[in-house]
């Protein structure tokens, strides 16, 4: 996991972490506080409830773990969950998992248990049987849990880490329910990267809460971001893919707007002879942690996603941004382009526009981010065996036709439909881009928006 190091000295500078603390972080190469981390360390460490608002990477873990951290190692024994990570995707519950096995390393019997989907609840259970003081969850799975009788009444500190993400995807009822579970004396500590009063905050915050916050400018990537675009047909857009990834040896992120994208260009870029992992929310537990781990230890160099690794996620050394399929909103674009260019490093990103599409510049041109158009020499055309090796295979075909399907129905669905109008697309075109000689039989209604 990487930092924004700001701060110039811990010692001097954070005289509140105790010098055990201080000791661990160094031996985790961690010698410098970022901004969200100095402001709001003091206050959660007095045990007032906090609102922290800063930008995703910014360093937000470690600014709840911290405090957690000095609680804990003052407690001569714990066995059941002191403190609660609700993160709301499986993916960041399992990095900040990561974190706190890291920083308790030289306190085995401070216990980290994670709780997601896809994994088995007896298995979970157990893990919890040997001791849990953190316990990091995603809230689906943890009412689950709840509903099956675990208690968590001797929780102290509450975390809700990407709580705007936790709404956004859906969460509202389920972390409703999941507060009449708790302890009503502990203390709440939210991180978001948007600065918004939700519902979160009225129900999960006290009135006295503290909010802290450094300065959140969605108007502006990274420094060392450099960004473009290409204005590629339908029926050449796999080519030029192709062609990028074959000339390029460094860490690649692409995104799709389906899982069932993610899923066929996967499986076809394995079988044309790529390491690339997918990752999306139809991938079990243990593959997605394997895929998340070789990606991050650069085992494999491509990694095909939806947008559930386009959030909180801190992943070293990407290289590369490709949005294959167009991002929900301009905001979106921002959030994905994140993943790169991190901790001060260079990054690229690219994003794939139809001729249709070019309006989309001047969205974000309006947020403040400039994008270069790039112009390619004319790829290698490999549609025609492309299409040949497809329907040679039965599954593939079937999963090309699945994934023509699934972004046929996203884009109509699209926010921006004066940018992204279904009704413009040339549907031959297109099935050419997913390996189809010709446009399969699909309910075309949804390319009116019906």
């Amino acid at each position: 996991v990487q930092f924004y190091f700001m701060s110039e000295n811990m010692k001097k500078d954070s005289p509140f972490i105790s010098r055990h603390i201080r000791k661990r972080l160094k031996e985790m190469e961690i010698t410098k506080l970022t901004e969200i981390q100095q402001k709001a360390i003091p206050y959660a460490m007095e045990g007032r409830d906090l609102l922290g608002i800063a930008n995703t990477g910014s360093g937000k873990t470690l600014s709840f773990l911290i405090p957690a951290a000095e609680k804990l190692i003052l407690e001569k024994e714990v066995k059941t969950p002191k403190v609660l990570v609700i993160s709301p995707t499986r993916e960041l519950a399992m990095q900040t998992s990561r974190v706190a096995q890291r920083l308790f390393a030289d306190h085995p019997d401070i216990r980290t248990v994670l709780f997601v989907g896809g994994t088995k609840k007896a298995d979970e259970n157990e893990q919890l049987k040997k001791g849990c003081a953190i316990l990091v969850c995603t809230p689906g799975r943890l009412l689950d849990h709840l509903k099956s009788g675990l208690s968590l009444k001797k929780i102290e500190i509450a975390v809700l880490d990407e709580s705007d993400r936790i709404l956004d995807i859906g969460f509202e009822k389920d972390m409703c329910e999941i507060l009449t579970y708790l302890p009503k004396k502990r203390q709440t500590l939210m991180f978001s990267a948007t600065n918004t009063d939700n519902v979160l905050c009225r129900s999960w915050l006290s009135k006295r809460y503290k909010k802290v916050q450094v300065k959140i400018d969605d108007k502006i990537t990274a420094a060392g971001l450099k960004q473009s675009f290409v204005v590629c047909p339908e029926d050449k857009r796999f080519s030029l893919l192709f062609s990028f990834l074959k000339r390029t040896d460094e860490k690649v992120i692409v995104f799709f707007s389906t899982c069932s994208s993610v899923m066929f260009h996967g499986e076809l870029f394995s079988l044309l002879g790529f390491s690339a992992g997918v990752l999306h929310s139809g991938v079990k537990q243990d593959r997605r942690a394997r895929v998340f781990d070789e990606f991050c230890e650069g085992k494999i160099k491509v990694l095909f996603s939806t947008d559930v690794a386009a959030r909180g996620l801190d992943i070293p050394n990407v290289r590369w941004i490709v949005q294959y399929d167009p991002p929900t909103d301009p905001k979106e674009y921002i959030h994905r382009v994140g993943r790169t260019a991190r901790a001060g490093a260079f990054g690229e990103a690219l994003m794939f526009l139809l001729p249709h599409e070019k309006i989309f510049i001047k969205y974000l041109k309006h947020l403040g981010v400039e994008v270069d158009e790039l112009t390619f020499k004319e790829p290698q055309d490999i549609t025609d065996y492309y299409i040949k090796t497809i329907s040679a295979n039965y599954y593939l075909e079937k999963g090309a036709k699945e994934a023509l399907r699934g972004y046929l129905q996203a884009y109509a669905g699209h926010k921006l439909k004066k940018v992204f109008d279904a009704s413009k697309i040339e549907l031959n075109k297109i099935s050419k881009s997913f390996g189809l000689a010709s446009m399969p039989k699909i309910d075309l209604t949804i390319c009116a928006g019906k």
